[in-house]
């Protein structure tokens, strides 16, 4: 647990532009949510970007670039989470999280039952 809050501490002083937008984004709106919000299972953690509890939703800054290896470790986490915890991620692009917010926030308010049936729903590109 100690680790996990260390590294909970070092990603708060480390958020990305793109973070930072997207959480300007969620404030403007008064969208209430969590940052680095840590989920434990065990002696496993994961931390996510954002956690938005009313809707059980994890949502994820990815900067695009991942590969092959990354996407099936990025499912296994997605997967974790639902298992677990019953939390549906939604993974956004770095780009659409600083040019297209307005997309990104009628995703989560104005469709969440777009979310509700999948486990791990992606942007489309």
């Amino acid at each position: 647990m100690a680790h996990a809050i260390a590294c909970h501490r070092e990603r708060l002083m480390n958020r990305t532009r793109a973070e930072m937008a997207f959480a300007e984004l969620l404030d403007r709106h008064r969208i209430q949510y969590e940052v680095e919000k840590i989920f434990l299972s065990g002696d496993r953690y994961i931390l996510v970007d954002f956690f938005l509890k009313d809707q059980m939703l994890a949502i994820e800054v990815d900067d695009g670039s991942a590969h092959d290896s990354q996407k099936k470790y990025d499912a296994g986490r997605d997967r974790w989470l639902f298992d677990a915890y019953g939390v549906k991620t939604l993974r956004i692009a770095t780009n659409d999280a600083i040019c297209a917010p307005q997309s990104l926030l009628e995703r989560i308010i104005n469709r969440p039952e777009a979310l509700r049936f999948s486990r791990c729903a992606r942007p489309s590109r």
